[in-house]
Formats: structure tokens, sequence, C-alpha cells
């Protein structure tokens, strides 16, 4: 087997592809990424976190089934992503949390121990035709409590509240 060992300390990269890897990739530390994102079911992901933060629109993040513990931080200026395939992150670690820029899941499942966007800064949640199933044991486990310069689209969602405790905790913000 191979092992891919990412040093403890933020790692950054343009676009991380793992297509014909075969192994562990291993680290304990945020992985930045600033464009795509494709990960392969024939590796394994022992990752804290990835962390998208390209400031330019037009970027895309392929599971191909894969369903890691890391949670997905979308924090970039500007910068926008959209799921090419159904996202299930496993764990209760396993959240999705947009500060900056724009997600759009266009039309997939999702199946996440959080969706979060609670925040004034400038960004945009498409989940239109999505199934979006929270059930982590946050105290928030659907959290959009501020949404200050939020453009959210849901027409034709279903968000599902599954967590085993917490489950009332829906903070929409008045969406």
């Amino acid at each position: 087997q191979v092992f891919l060992l990412i040093p403890s300390s933020n790692q950054e990269c343009r676009s991380l592809d793992f297509t014909g890897f075969a192994g562990t990739i291993v680290s304990d530390s945020n992985i930045d990424v600033y464009g795509n994102l494709i990960l392969v079911n024939t590796s394994t992901y022992n990752v804290n976190n990835f962390s998208f933060k390209a400031t330019s629109a037009g970027w895309t993040i392929s599971m191909n089934g894969v369903q890691p513990s890391s949670a997905l931080f979308f924090n970039g200026v500007g910068g926008g992503w959209t799921f090419n395939d159904n996202v299930t992150l496993s764990g209760n670690g396993g959240s999705i949390v947009i500060t900056n820029g724009s997600l759009n899941t266009n039309g997939k499942i999702v199946d996440c121990a959080q969706f979060a966007s609670s925040n004034a800064n400038i960004r945009t949640v498409t989940i239109n035709n999505s199934t979006i199933t929270v059930r982590g044991n946050q105290t928030f486990p659907w959290l959009f409590g501020n949404t200050i310069n939020l453009t959210f689209s849901a027409t034709g969602s279903t968000i599902v509240m599954a967590g085993t405790t917490n489950t009332s905790d829906f903070q929409g913000g008045g969406l």
C-alpha cells in the first residue's frame, strides 16, 4: 500500500486530483485547495479538513463515492464551487461550512453532520433540487442564523434533520 503523508502544517495546492492513485492520504492539518478537488474510491483519506480558498468561480468537487470524515470549508472571497456528484461526509466532524464565495450542490444528494453559513460575508448557497441530510449532533446541525449578505436558493430541495440529538435545532435565519 502507498501512503501519501502531508506534513503537519496547512498545505496549499491549486487543484488536487487523486485520479490513478491507490493508497492512503494522511494529513493532520487542513489542505487548502485553490481549485478543483477529485477524490477516488481506490484511496483512503485521513485528512483533517479540506478548505477551499479560490478567489474565482468555476471550480468543481468530485467525491466519486468517497465518504471522508473531513469537513469541507468554503472561504474564498469570490470563489465558486459546484458538486459534480453526491457528497457524503462520514462522522460527526463532516461539516460543510460556507464562509465566503459560493457553493452549488448541483441537484446532488448531500449527507453531512452540519450544513452552515452564518456570517455577514458575501456568499451564495444554491441547493436547488438537492436533498440535504444533516445528521450531526452539533448544537445547530443546520446553521444559517446570520443571513446578512447571503444569496440563498433552494427551489425543489429537501432538508432532512436526521441527527440523534438536536434534531429540532434548525437555525434558518428567516430563509
